[in-house]
């Protein structure tokens, strides 16, 4: 879905490294200097164990946790709306997907594509029966096709801003109206792909969003490839030149003055790595016979490039934010790899000990410091226990509440460590790399945050050791305090110590 985000990691890299030596409010912190004088010993919280068949009976097996505050989650729409209910009972999600309901009777009326369908109406004493309390959220996802054709790109744009509205309007509200929620926090996602992002469509989409939100408070906005470090476009638009086409930051800066809160674009899916489409011959240096990993399935299973560029785009988002925004981040987050198939046509699912662990390094980097969450984008491809996994990861994640519940916490701390007992120190910040280099590189991941004394860790072994069934001893130091760590293979570590802060 978020495909063209990609065209902006090469940017967003060296721009990241130019941030590096003038560090801004939210970027990795390094930690270094200091003498250790106290030992101590990380309580760490495992992951959990899945066992029952996958879908609804894993997500049972996931206990009951509570979302913090400022959180935004939900669960793919591969799932009914009986278990949207179920899960907002029982407090792990505060955002449905409404039109899954009109699925269970028919889906919606339509006099030609679906004349046995359900008329909206009819839908509110059947939604008021599941008895939802009112603080449950709408997330609605809207797309290019609704709008009038080529109306990014057409110079008529602005005479035609009626429909627009019309159209941002109607997804947004007019359906929660008719079904008895229209007083419920809604969420309009406007998932835009196709559109050009012309200076005068921007300025026309912006003006519809601020009457939107002027007429009806309780929604909230957020727009696909919105943020200032997402999609580099050629710089030109203006009023002066309003069929020119907007950068990154412009766009960003347009939509955020016209009230867009929810900004997507710290995580990458799990492409290819972007160096390979300029040079395909980065692949076979770690797959195949005789090489790192035996197959694509075998280095979607088991590579930490997920962390290393989830890690990556982190730390260059918050690197490059403009002083004095807090936006609340959505992350969308696919369970496969875009990789080759290995001749069976599909695409290989990611190990399930990394999908579950992906909350967890956006909770340690702050990533939702500002409200937000980890969304899993299913792609209408047949649902696998890994997505079953980056929800149980959540349930992790939601046990460091007092983290993310305090505003003084200071998060993507870059944890000195030795893995040669305390002879050298070093961090897990590291220029870019071939993939062969990273895929050998036995430095483990290692980020923190720091909360009233209380040291969050969360840390994975060097690449080499996933490939085997071992364990890599480190140390860990923070200011005054040092602790030692077992990283398993396949495994991703959260724990919590008391430190000397």
């Amino acid at each position: 879905m978020k495909n063209y985000l990609f065209m902006a990691l090469a940017f967003t890299m060296a721009v990241a490294a130019w941030f590096w030596f003038d560090r801004p409010e939210g970027s990795p912190r390094l930690l270094s200097g200091t003498s250790t004088t106290t030992l101590a010993s990380p309580k760490e919280i495992n992951r959990l164990t899945l066992t029952a068949p996958v879908g609804r009976a894993a997500l049972n097996q996931i206990p009951a946790y509570q979302l913090p505050k400022g959180a935004i989650n939900t669960i793919s729409t591969d799932f009914d709306f009986n278990v949207q209910a179920e899960q907002v009972k029982k407090g792990a999600i505060n955002y449905v997907h409404l039109t899954m309901l009109a699925d269970l009777h028919g889906g919606f009326h339509h006099p030609q594509w679906n004349q046995r369908g359900i008329q909206p109406g009819r839908l509110k004493p059947i939604l008021a029966a599941y008895n939802l309390p009112k603080t449950t959220g709408v997330y609605r996802m809207m797309y290019s096709n609704v709008f009038p054709g080529n109306w990014m790109d057409s110079p008529q744009v602005a005479q035609r801003y009626q429909e627009v509205y019309n159209a941002v309007r109607g997804y947004a509200i007019d359906f929660p109206m008719e079904v008895g929620w229209g007083d419920h926090p809604i969420l309009l996602d406007l998932d835009l792909e196709e559109g050009p992002y012309t200076y005068l469509g921007v300025k026309t989409l912006c003006r519809a969003i601020r009457e939107v939100k002027d007429k009806y408070p309780n929604v909230s906005f957020q727009v696909y490839c919105s943020s200032h470090n997402s999609l580099c476009n050629e710089a030109g638009g203006s009023e002066q030149n309003p069929s020119g086409k907007l950068a990154n930051m412009q766009r960003y800066l347009m939509f955020k003055e016209a009230g867009v809160t929810v900004f997507p674009g710290t995580l990458p899916y799990f492409h290819l790595p972007y160096y390979f489409w300029n040079d395909p011959s980065h692949e076979p240096s770690v797959i195949g016979p005789g090489k790192l990993y035996a197959s694509h399935a075998d280095y979607a299973s088991k590579s930490l490039h997920p962390i290393q560029k989830k890690l990556e785009w982190t730390d260059a988002y918050f690197q490059t934010l403009p002083a004095g925004h807090r936006p609340q981040n959505i992350e969308w987050i696919m369970s496969v790899y875009e990789g080759g198939n290995d001749g069976t046509g599909a695409w290989p699912a990611v190990g399930s000990w990394i999908l579950e662990s992906m909350s967890l390094w956006g909770y340690v980097t702050g990533s939702y410091r500002y409200g937000g969450g980890l969304y899993n984008w299913t792609d209408s491809r047949k649902r696998t226990i890994g997505q079953d996994y980056i929800e149980a990861g959540k349930w992790r994640s939601f046990q460091f509440n007092r983290f993310w519940n305090d505003p003084n916490t200071q998060y993507n701390l870059l944890l000195e460590f030795s893995i040669d007992n305390g002879k050298t120190w070093q961090t897990d910040k590291r220029p870019g790399t071939q993939l062969l280099a990273e895929n050998q590189d036995p430095r483990p991941y290692i980020r923190g945050a720091i909360s009233k004394g209380e040291l969050l860790v969360v840390a994975t072994a060097g690449q080499p050791i996933h490939l085997g069934t071992g364990s890599q001893s480190v140390l860990v130091r923070y200011q005054g305090t040092q602790f030692p760590m077992t990283l398993k293979s396949q495994t991703v570590h959260a724990a919590t110590v008391s430190v000397n802060d």
